[in-house]
């Protein structure tokens, strides 16, 4: 299905419409604003060779417990796993920090970051502290994740992150009513400026996961792809789609990628479901 959607969404955006702009923000609003969240988002990626899906499921209770866990059938990938209880947290070591066997395989940090000061007697003190946040949380253990997009920086309501998507979109058409697996659907699409390797890349088909443990070595360049919501009567994304552009072996290749996402709104979670570990 993926490989067929390549040329589809590929072409010369639509305009930028207001009312689209406007719905998406009150659909970022909506995540953002929810106490309790569970769910999954589950991924399918194709380059025209094959394709690797990633299913990502999670709980939260705001302030900071949240228990996420992510799976990819790419070969040679595991899990990534980011847990709080509240007081402490722990993901899987960055990617970019994967030779560095100094670090340890999970790290672990405190929920609260004092800052020390000293007084006159050169005594420490805490003069102030901040306690992490899901979305904070979320962003430290997302260099270690093989899918870490638009969608979960939604739901997990990463705004810095949303925001600047935002920014980078330059058109965008007006909702129109469509039909998505049997359910009625407001579809919005458009083109975005996407940041993507210009060297060489890797195949999907071999090991997409691999990607992002290289791609600090690559140059990046701004090149435009399209993207497409579909948005429930709830104003919920039932789902979201992209097709980017890669050159792979010094020839262009257009990347196609779904997300699925199902969550629950506030729902009622027991605490002793969160743990450090």
């Amino acid at each position: 299905m993926l490989t067929a959607l390549l040329p589809l969404a590929l072409g010369s955006g639509p305009q930028t419409d207001a009312s689209s702009r406007v719905l998406l923000r009150a659909m970022v609003k909506k995540y953002a604003s929810n106490v309790s969240m569970t769910g999954q988002i589950v991924n399918a990626v194709s380059d025209g060779t094959g394709i690797v899906t990633t299913i990502t499921d999670f709980s939260y209770i705001k302030p900071s417990r949240i228990i996420l866990v992510q799976k990819t059938d790419a070969k040679k990938a595991g899990s990534y796993r980011l847990a709080s209880d509240g007081l402490k947290f722990s993901y899987d070591r960055p990617i970019e920090l994967s030779n560095d066997r100094t670090m340890p395989d999970r790290v672990v940090e405190p929920v609260r970051k004092d800052t020390v000061r000293y007084d006159k007697q050169n005594k420490p003190y805490v003069a102030s502290f901040y306690m992490m946040t899901v979305a904070d949380m979320y962003i430290a253990a997302s260099h270690s994740m093989p899918d870490a997009g638009p969608v979960h920086d939604i739901v997990f309501g990463v705004g810095v992150n949303t925001d600047s998507w935002l920014k980078n979109v330059v058109s965008l058409s007006a909702p129109e009513p469509s039909i998505l697996d049997g359910e009625k659907v407001r579809k919005i699409s458009g083109v975005y400026r996407s940041v993507r390797v210009s060297d060489d890349a890797t195949p999907v088909s071999v090991k997409l996961a691999d990607k992002l443990r290289v791609s600090q070595e690559m140059r990046t360049v701004s090149v435009p792809a399209t993207f497409t919501f579909y948005l429930t009567s709830d104003n919920l994304i039932k789902r979201f789609m992209t097709v980017e552009t890669y050159l792979v072996a010094g020839k262009e290749v257009k990347l196609a990628s779904v997300w699925d996402p199902t969550v629950t709104l506030n729902p009622d979670i027991p605490l002793k479901a969160f743990s450090a570990y």
